[in-house]
């Protein structure tokens, strides 16, 4: 259902909030329960999968690729490495095929895979107006239920940075965004 959710005969963009809206309303109506009382009820049968992300934005293009290139030729040994309470269990270079067009994207970023179902991916974004924008995707599932994804995120945020080498990189002590 990302994007057009069945939409018309071809693909058709941004038409998810719409029909996320139907589904929920329709969830709602079938259950007489609000979103706030669904989305807890989930989360105390299957845990909680809490997201952030960090961007460096306007950064010095080479640093980036450098980093990118630097974490992209050490995948081989990452696995088994430990960081913080954390073990890498797989890191990969991220392709995507669209599942309409069959087209392929090669090397949309690095995606590594941590112990207690946490993971982080690393993108290079050249969107910006100026320089570019090294975005960092942080994922953690826990059966632990909390209001403050950057207390469970806290750990794995430090992990990405030791491995990433982002000081050593890019010299930014912080992200410009973080969402």
């Amino acid at each position: 259902g990302e994007e057009s959710f069945g939409t018309g005969s071809s693909h058709a963009m941004e038409k998810d909030g719409l029909w996320a809206i139907l589904a929920w309303l329709n969830i709602m109506a079938i259950t007489k329960k609000s979103p706030e009382q669904l989305i807890t009820e989930l989360w105390q049968k299957d845990g909680r999968v809490y997201c952030m992300r960090h961007s460096y934005e306007n950064i010095n293009k080479e640093e980036a690729v450098h980093l990118m290139d630097s974490l992209a030729a050490r995948i081989p040994v990452l696995k088994g490495q430990t960081f913080g309470c954390f073990t890498i269990e797989s890191a990969q270079i991220f392709n995507y095929t669209d599942p309409v067009t069959q087209e392929r994207e090669s090397n949309q970023g690095i995606i590594i895979h941590l112990s207690q179902q946490a993971s982080i991916m690393v993108r290079l974004s050249g969107t910006g107006t100026v320089g570019a924008t090294l975005r960092i995707y942080f994922e953690r599932h826990e059966t632990k239920i909390t209001e403050k994804p950057e207390e469970v995120l806290a750990p794995v945020i430090l992990a990405a940075t030791t491995i990433l080498q982002i000081q050593k990189y890019i010299k930014m002590d912080a992200p410009t965004t973080i969402t």
